[in-house]
């Protein structure tokens, strides 16, 4: 019987014991699985993230550090052994839905059935990276190794662009900028109480925050268009 302790030893134990029997009726299926990867570091997805924008290759992921289920131990992808050689990985071949079957009768979610579809990824159900990084029991998968708290809406803050900035729910730096400071908008700096700040420094907060939303949706359209023009093969697991 095949071992793949190796692969599913850094999992969150919350899905180590399924990914392990799943992996197990698949090799006894013939199907010869092929963990590709598992739990992800915050340093490599944010490696991964870089490609195609600040480093060279591709566009592979849409996900920064943190931002991927994969950071939390509690998502993997596999590969049926015999596809590892075809081109992309044969996407329509019947052993991606025999795979899928199997994952779903061990209570994974599979990526298959997403809406962008990745088949190679399977999750714990209902897993969500938002929530997740807020969880106590998946502190050591957090960069800081604990689980940082989202910043609470300062009490009192003045009107007008301070108001809007909460009305525009201003996120956390942490969850857009790697390094960053819950609250802040540059990495490392610390979290900016609008009530103690100058008019002309929170028109400045405010107009780069929406900087980086615009930033953000054509990182996320660059990535749909790439997303409809290559295989999901060549490309990775682009959501995750």
């Amino acid at each position: 019987m095949a071992d793949f302790s190796r692969y599913t030893s850094s999992l969150h134990p919350n899905i180590r014991d399924v990914a392990s029997a799943f992996l197990a009726e698949a090799y006894a299926a013939g199907l010869d699985p092929r963990v590709q990867e598992g739990y992800r570091s915050i340093d490599r997805q944010n490696q991964l993230y870089a490609q195609g924008r600040t480093a060279p290759g591709a566009i592979v992921t849409k996900a920064r550090g943190g931002q991927s289920n994969h950071n939390y131990g509690v998502a993997f992808d596999v590969v049926p052994g015999a596809l590892l050689g075809t081109k992309n990985w044969s996407p329509e071949d019947a052993r991606w839905s025999q795979l899928g079957q199997l994952g779903a009768k061990h209570g994974l979610e599979w990526g298959g059935n997403w809406k962008f579809v990745d088949k190679p990824h399977f999750q714990m159900q209902g897993a969500n990276w938002r929530k997740l990084q807020n969880d106590p029991a998946f502190a050591k998968y957090n960069p800081s190794g604990s689980a940082p708290t989202a910043p609470a809406t300062p009490a009192g803050a003045p009107g007008g662009l301070a108001d809007m900035m909460v009305a525009q729910q201003m996120p956390a730096a942490s969850a857009v900028m790697p390094g960053g400071a819950a609250g802040s908008l540059t990495p490392g700096a610390p979290a900016a109480d609008p009530s103690s700040m100058l008019l002309g420094d929170i028109a400045s907060m405010f107009v780069q925050n929406q900087q980086q939303r615009q930033e953000q949706r054509k990182e996320e359209q660059a990535a749909e268009q790439i997303r409809r023009q290559a295989p999901f093969g060549s490309i990775g697991s682009m959501f995750g």
